[in-house]
């Protein structure tokens, strides 16, 4: 079995979090936080908090631990990184020759109130006989609050450093008047030290409310900790609590009851939550890279909001990806969903209602803001059609039939069936698409994908229509046979004398052979439409791996298909559509070769060098991975009715 990539395990940051809280960068070799954020519905994005602008290994830390033994400083040393169920990373250090001290990042399990945040409990062991005094301190260094939409820039305002009235802990607040975000650091214990820095470096304790104000990108320091006695032979432990909140006060509140939780339970509870979202991994495929995958899709794939408590689906939490907080249909529906049904069934249901009910009244737009409205116009097909598609298959893999019959669900689908008659030929029984399925414009309007995917959509109106009394049947209720007809006489072309599917076609004569990786002719026989075998279906993915295709990339490291604005790059979707077909073997020796940031999947690598590309951290292209991995290879063979 090939070896999983080497930065699953060679990556020199780690990351975890919640619904709410996400922290994306975490130094594996002194254990510092360098960033955090959270999904906001009123900015439309994801909020970050930072010191440098630019987040790196050697970049200023926006918290780290500093630490005290009798008063003296002690380095933290070589640091143990111990990943617990995949998800949660937990330090180890030795203090001098007596302390040990471990700590534990980890965000509570769950969607109630004090899940919006994260812990961090420090843990020290004396393993001398003679008792120590032990400072444990959060140092922070706020300069940067960013927002990330399509892309990522500094968010409008002043950023405030707030202790209030009950002393509890710090407030970085940034923005305000709805268009604010607050995250709050508090420690476990009454009456925390609470110090900030003058303006010739050195600390001082705060005394009495504080708010000290600048601007974006000028940092601020602070330091929240407190002291220690361990006995000898003994244990100690301290927690602090980072929580995010829309404005200082909820952010206060929610960090200062989190801290005094019961920190051993919240660790358990989310190793307990970690490991029930990842037993779905086999023996029969990389475990590893199985289990990051699945926990990224599910934990930075969707997110809610720290101002409405409501699911949104996202493209990454990680801002390296690039266009985090956009809503791509075909990356949701076709990519997360299915992930999540096999991994976390509840959370797949409420996403997919949300889906049907916050951005199915444009449905094939495609790319939309989190609150539904249009980010980049444009009709796809097959984005459209992936509302049943993705319906028909929760409905298969989660055994619950129940949510088909949910009046939204049956009024969106009676909504679809009347649109849908719209975008069809005049003429011809298929229908035509403005962008495909990775977003750009087809060479013709008429693609093979897209309608391959109104044919699913067709039988699964036929499934899930629920008929009601006095109204007509659906129009399309009938249609596949007649789309799928379609298809064969007018989207296959013949290449050198072969019959072969055409990328695109105008109906007129001309046609495009092209392969859109995002929607690649590849899964036709996963989907259901061809035999594996099919003669048409062998020669197309025959061509398209040959030299006579220019957008088949073969490289020193890995080969695999490109896309026409992709700069030779190879597609990651494309590549877990081999998963599930007669390439599945050579699929997996390619994905062992590629260096993969943290082992999470991309949008497209470096057939060369190896490297994630474009879209690295992608939370669709996660769960499509782990989906494909999980996926019986078996089933791909299985012969099918045309």
């Amino acid at each position: 079995m090939p070896r999983s990539p080497p930065s699953v395990f060679g990556m020199n940051r780690e990351y975890t979090g919640n619904s709410y809280i996400f922290v994306p960068h975490i130094g594996r070799h002194d254990g510092a936080i360098r960033a955090i954020n959270i999904v906001h519905r009123g900015l439309d994005g994801i909020v970050e908090w930072r010191a440098a602008r630019d987040v790196s290994d050697a970049a200023e830390p926006l918290l780290h631990a500093e630490v005290r033994v009798d008063g003296a400083a002690v380095p933290l040393g070589p640091l143990q990184l111990e990943r617990l169920d995949g998800w949660i990373p937990r330090f180890e250090s030795q203090l001098g020759a007596d302390i040990r001290l471990a700590m534990t990042i980890c965000a509570p399990a769950g969607y109630e109130a004090l899940a919006r945040g994260t812990i961090i409990r420090f843990e020290l062991e004396n393993r001398g006989a003679v008792a120590r005094t032990v400072d444990i301190a959060l140092s922070g260094n706020w300069a940067w609050t960013l927002h990330c939409i399509g892309s990522t820039r500094p968010l409008r305002g002043d950023n405030r450093l707030i202790v209030g009235t009950r002393r509890e802990g710090f407030a970085l607040e940034a923005g305000g008047g709805g268009t604010g975000a607050a995250l709050a650091v508090a420690c476990g214990v009454r009456e925390p030290r609470l110090e900030v820095s003058r303006d010739d470096g050195a600390f001082e304790p705060v005394a009495g409310v504080l708010e000290r104000e600048a601007p974006n990108g000028t940092p601020l320091h602070f330091r929240i900790g407190h002291r220690l006695t361990v006995a000898g032979r003994r244990r100690a432990s301290m927690v602090f609590a980072i929580a995010g909140g829309q404005e200082r006060d909820g952010a206060l509140h929610t960090a200062r009851r989190l801290a005094a939780q019961d920190a051993g339970r919240i660790i358990q509870d989310a190793r307990i939550e970690a490991t029930r979202i990842g037993r779905r991994t086999s023996s029969h495929a990389p475990l590893e890279l199985i289990r990051r995958n699945l926990l990224f899709a599910v934990y930075a794939g969707t997110a809610r909001a720290i101002d409405d408590d409501r699911l949104y689906p996202v493209a990454s939490r990680v801002l390296d990806h690039g266009p985090c907080a956009v809503v791509d249909e075909h990356d949701v529906l076709l990519g997360t969903m299915p992930a999540l049904t096999l991994a976390e069934p509840f959370l797949a249901r409420e996403l997919l209602l949300r889906m049907f009910e916050l951005y199915s009244d444009r449905a094939g737009t495609h790319l939309r803001y989190l609150s539904g409205g249009v980010l980049a116009p444009g009709f796809s097909l097959a984005r459209f059609c992936a509302y049943v598609h993705a319906l028909d298959s929760y409905v298969r893999d989660a055994a619950d039939p129940s949510l088909a019959a949910e009046p939204l669900v049956q009024d969106v689908i009676r909504e679809m069936d009347d649109w849908l008659w719209g975008r069809l030929h005049r003429d011809i029984f298929l229908g035509i698409t403005d962008v495909g399925p990775g977003g750009d414009p087809p060479e013709y309007p008429v693609t093979t994908v897209d309608n391959v995917r109104a044919w699913l959509f067709c039988k699964g109106l036929g499934a899930h229509w629920q008929v009601r009394d006095g109204e007509p049947p659906a129009r399309f209720r009938d249609a596949a046979d007649e789309l799928a007809a379609a298809i064969w006489q007018h989207c296959v072309v013949q290449h050198d004398g072969a019959p072969v599917f055409a990328g695109s076609v105008d109906l007129a004569g001309n046609a495009a052979i092209y392969d859109d990786p995002e929607g690649s002719l590849r899964w036709l026989p996963h989907l259901g439409f061809c035999d594996i075998d099919d003669p048409v279906w062998t020669n197309t993915l025959e061509l398209f791996h040959s030299s006579d295709y220019p957008l088949w990339r073969t490289g020193r490291v890995a080969e695999g298909l490109a896309s026409r604005d992709s700069g030779g790059r190879a597609s990651f979707a494309a590549l877990c559509a081999d998963l599930v077909t007669g390439r599945r073997e050579r699929a997996l020796e390619i994905l062992s070769r590629l260096d993969l940031p943290g082992g999470i999947a991309c949008r497209t690598y470096d057939t060369d060098s190896g490297e994630a590309a474009d879209g690295p951290w992608s939370a669709a292209h996660a769960g499509l991975l782990a989906w494909t991995l999980l996926r019986d290879p078996a089933a791909a063979r299985l012969k099918v009715a045309k």
